[in-house]
C-alpha cells in the first residue's frame, strides 16, 4: 500500500462565483445577519452574535451566552400557541 499524498485542500472560491467576493463568507459589516452562505447546512442552528470580539471574550461573555440559550423559546417548527395547547 503506497502511502496517501496529501495535496491542497479544495478552494471555496467556486462557491462565490458570480457573488462579487473574494472568498469569504459573510463580510465584517457589523450586521446580525446570515447571507446565502450555505444556508441549508445552518437550518435549526441557534445563534449567538456577541458583541465581544474573541480575544476579549472570558467567562463573563460565556455565562451572558449560556443565559441567553436557556432564555430562548424553542419551538421545533410550532407556533407559541401551539406549545401553549400542549401544555
Amino acid at each position: 500500500m503506497r502511502p496517501r499524498t496529501w495535496t491542497k485542500p479544495p478552494s471555496l472560491a467556486p462557491l462565490y462565483r458570480g457573488h462579487g467576493r473574494s472568498g469569504s463568507p459573510d463580510p465584517t459589516s457589523g450586521e446580525e445577519r446570515i447571507s446565502n452562505f450555505l444556508l441549508w447546512q445552518i437550518a435549526y442552528t441557534e445563534l449567538y452574535l456577541s458583541p465581544v470580539y474573541w480575544p476579549d471574550f472570558r467567562e463573563p461573555q460565556l455565562m451572558e451566552a449560556l443565559a441567553d440559550y436557556q432564555r430562548r423559546e424553542r419551538r421545533f417548527g410550532k407556533i407559541s400557541e401551539q406549545l401553549v395547547k400542549e401544555a
